[in-house]
Formats: C-alpha cells, structure tokens, sequence
C-alpha cells in the first residue's frame, strides 16, 4: 500500500507535455528533488547511466532511450530504495515510501508544483486529453487495434511457440521436467539453434535438454485445431448467451446457477481484456500468451456454460 501510494505520486507530479510511456521523466525527477528530501536520497541511483533499468524500453520504444520506460520505473524505484537499505523490514520501506507520498502531495496541497490525480492505481499520467487525462490520443487509437489483437490471442489465432525461453538454476528443481521427457542434460553454446529447452546457468554457460519433435508436432496439431475450434465455440457461446439474457427479459427463461458462474466468467474474461489493453497503451507491452493465457480457459469454460444455459432450458423456451 505504501509503495502504491508513493508510485501514484510521483506520477502525478505534472510538469507539462511529456512523451509516450515515460511516466517519470528526467524534468519530473528534478522537481521532485527539490520538494521531497526523501526522493532525493535515491537521486545518484536514478540519475546513474548506466542504471539497467534504463535499457528495457528502449528497443520497444526507441524516443525512451536513456530514460525510465513504462512499467519498468515501478522496479527501478524498488530497486532505488532496496539499494539504499529501506527494505531491511516491512516497517521501514513503509515509512520511507509513505515520506515520499507526505512530501510530495504536501507541496502539490500547497501549490509549490502543478498535480494531477489519475484513478487508476500504478497507471502513469502521460499527458492531458479531454477524455482521459492520463493517456495520449495517439495512445487511445490504438484501443480498438489492441483489443482485437488479445482477442484473438486468447482464441490461439497466433502460431503458437514452442517455447517460452530459457529456465533458470537452480537445477534441482527442474529434475521433474528432465524425468518427464527422458533425456540427459548437454552442453550447447547459445548460438546453436535446435529443438530444446535451455537452462542458463550463473556461471554464464548453457544447459540444454533435448526433446522429441514428437511433441512439438503433438503441439502444433492441438494449435491448429483449437484455430478452427475456438472462434466458432466462442461466437456460438456468445451468441447463446444474449438469446437467453432476452429470455429472461421476457420471462421465458429463469436465472439459473448456470447463468450467474457464465456471467461472472464473461466479466472476467473481459476484465482480463480491458486490464491487459489499458497496460499495454501505457506501460508495457502486455498482449502475450504469457498475460493472456489465463484468458484461455475462462473463454472456454464461459461459451461452454453458455450453450449449456440453451440446452438444460431448451423445453422452457417454447412460445405457446
């Protein structure tokens, strides 16, 4: 809770137009500086170049270059104060954070610096629009893009990998993989490119565990088949459950068990949906498989319900 507060004030320090996906700006950390003492005790770590968290958006967005991207200021300013010793307890880092968030909203009660409240917990305030405060237009036009692109996401429209990276040490605790697929580990160089699953290791070498293109054909088979599966499963759900949201309106249809666990699964399926886009036009990229894949399951479970409302009230919809 603390370091939520402190992180929405920082934020809301406006210190005018200021770019896309940097929520604290080099000009926003000066002024804060100046008016929070406890904020300018991390001042040699933020302002350090060669400070990695500097790096992470630069390839996605290149205009952030040398400054703290999106979501990644939220792990930097952890970080700041880890490396300043605050985090030795809980109580501790929760008076350093609530300091800040003192300091900062005093001079802001008192007019030392313009500020801008955002509703939104851990969402940035880019710049101002009538609609939404905290988000540019340029950053709005692409909702519609974003929301389509996670729908189809979560409906397995996109090739599927196969996998997800390297897994770390420590290498006891992935005996059960290596079990699973019965090979022994090997040794292979990084740039070597063959059907596997990597494990980095702290010494910096690789290890890596072969696995049977069985499975990956397996894999890829299921992908394809859910393609086709999905979008046609989800639109029949879809499509059942607003006929039967129009018998209950006309009293041809009761609410069901069934009806209230679709409807909460649609909620969060959409919730899910609204919560990834809003991150991704704001702080990170967020429309993955790796966000979306809880999205999977719930779309599925929702369109199964659905057509199940249809089918158990099948005889009460017949109009005498």
């Amino acid at each position: 809770k603390a370091f939520s507060h402190a992180l929405k004030s920082i934020m809301s320090v406006d210190v005018g137009q200021e770019l896309p996906y940097v929520p604290v700006s080099f000009n926003k950390r000066q002024e804060i500086y100046k008016i929070s003492p406890t904020f300018s005790k991390l001042k040699d770590y933020f302002e350090d170049r060669e400070n990695i968290w500097r790096s992470y958006g630069c390839e996605r967005y290149p205009w952030t270059c040398g400054e703290y991207a999106g979501g990644w200021f939220m792990w930097a300013l952890r970080g700041a104060v880890a490396d300043k010793g605050y985090y030795e307890s809980p109580k501790l880092a929760a008076e350093f954070y609530n300091n800040i968030t003192k300091e900062i909203e005093k001079s802001c009660n008192m007019g030392f610096i313009k500020c801008k409240k955002n509703p939104i917990p851990f969402m940035p305030n880019i710049t101002m629009t009538q609609f939404m405060p905290n988000i540019t237009m340029t950053q709005l036009k692409e909702v519609p893009k974003k929301t389509v692109n996670a729908l189809n996401l979560a409906m397995v429209q996109f090739p599927v990998a196969d996998t997800k990276g390297p897994s770390w040490e420590p290498l006891d605790e992935l005996q059960n993989t290596r079990l699973f697929l019965g090979s022994p580990f090997t040794t292979l160089a990084p740039s070597e490119q063959v059907t596997e699953l990597r494990f980095y290791l702290a010494n910096g070498n690789w290890r890596v565990l072969n696995f049977s293109m069985n499975g990956m054909k397996i894999k890829h088979s299921l992908a394809s088949l859910y393609k086709l599966i999905i979008p046609v499963l989800v639109l029949l759900g879809v499509f059942a459950y607003l006929i039967y949201i129009i018998f209950i309106l006309i009293g041809k249809a009761p609410i069901t068990d069934i009806f209230g666990v679709s409807t909460m699964l649609w909620c969060l399926f959409f919730s899910r949906i609204f919560v990834l886009v809003l991150v991704d036009i704001s702080l990170f990229p967020a429309i993955n498989d790796l966000y979306m894949s809880a999205g999977f399951p719930i779309i599925c479970l929702a369109s199964f319900l659905s057509l199940q409302l249809i089918f158990s009230n099948k005889i009460k919809f017949k109009v005498c």
